[in-house]
């Protein structure tokens, strides 16, 4: 029973390394994966690849820091300010 029980204990254990470390490499992924694009004049435009500003037509540059709304984290800017849904600060990501 006890040689039972100590393997029951060693698979959980694994199972919850390898978990971490798979959770790890994906946060580590997404980080990379994921640049975002900014209008040097709009900043509130933010996208996920390079292109124009659909506002003046400027070439969009890549955002050296990026801030999301904790609560709305669809609401991305390229500085710090206020969510537009619920006014929350917007904290710096990666």
């Amino acid at each position: 029973m006890k040689k039972v029980i100590l393997f029951a204990i060693t698979v959980l254990c694994l199972s919850a390394t390898t978990f971490a470390q798979n959770t790890a490499k994906h946060k580590k992924h997404h980080k990379m994966t994921h640049a975002m694009y900014t209008c040097t004049m709009h900043p509130e435009v933010m996208q996920t690849k390079s292109g124009k500003c659909p506002k003046c037509s400027m070439a969009l540059v890549k955002a050296k820091e990026t801030y999301a709304c904790p609560m709305h984290p669809d609401q991305m800017r390229s500085n710090a300010g206020k969510c537009p849904k619920c006014e929350m600060d917007m904290k710096k990501t990666g």
